[in-house]
C-alpha cells in the first residue's frame, strides 16, 4: 500500500495537512473503484501497452498491476488502467 501512496506524493498540492489527507483519500478510493471495474478486463499473461509502455501482466491484485517489460518491471495503480488508454495485444 505504501508504494501507492508514495507514487502520488509528487503530485500533491501541499497547502495544508487537511488538503493532503483529502487528496490521498481521493486517490485511494479511486484506485479501489478502478480495481472493481477493471477486475475482469485484464488477466495475468495479457500483453498490454499503457502510456507507451508495453509489457506482460505478471501480477494483478486489488490495487496494482505489475508489468514485465524487456528491461524491467513496472508497478502501476489499477486506476491508470481505467483512466488511460490501454491497448491489449493478441498473441
Amino acid at each position: 500500500m505504501w508504494h501507492i501512496l508514495t507514487s502520488y506524493i509528487k503530485d500533491i498540492p501541499v497547502k495544508s495537512l487537511e488538503n493532503v489527507c483529502l487528496y490521498l483519500k481521493k486517490k485511494i478510493v479511486s484506485n479501489y473503484l478502478a480495481s472493481f471495474y477493471s477486475r475482469n478486463k485484464f488477466k495475468v499473461g495479457d500483453e498490454i501497452t499503457v502510456n507507451g509502455v508495453k509489457g506482460e501482466i505478471i501480477e494483478l491484485d486489488n490495487s496494482t498491476v505489475i508489468l514485465k517489460t524487456d528491461k524491467s518491471k513496472i508497478i502501476l495503480p489499477l486506476s491508470k488502467l481505467s483512466s488511460e488508454m490501454v491497448e491489449i495485444h493478441y498473441k
